[in-house]
């Protein structure tokens, strides 16, 4: 069992200097497209406004441009990160 100083040093581990704290918060401070047209806490409306983006039959004149990117940043994700392991 761990004793109170040891988990709170863990947890300054965890939250100070810690690269990937700073990545996200400095991610999270960028412009959110649905903070700005007031719909951050609907989903169904995201969900809807990424399946049109995903849907290269949809009239957004994006073709499949869009879904490739999308797809492609996903595997360069999965691919750094299965490097990192």
């Amino acid at each position: 069992m761990t004793t109170p100083a040891t988990e709170r040093a863990l947890l300054e581990s965890l939250i100070v200097e810690n690269e990937d704290l700073e990545k996200l918060e400095s991610k999270l401070a960028q412009f959110n497209i649905f903070e700005a047209i007031g719909v951050v806490r609907q989903e169904l409306r995201h969900s809807n406004f990424l399946a049109f983006l995903l849907n290269p039959s949809e009239n957004h004149r994006l073709d499949d441009i869009f879904l490739k990117r999308f797809l492609k940043r996903v595997l360069l994700e999965l691919e750094f990160r299965l490097k990192a392991i």
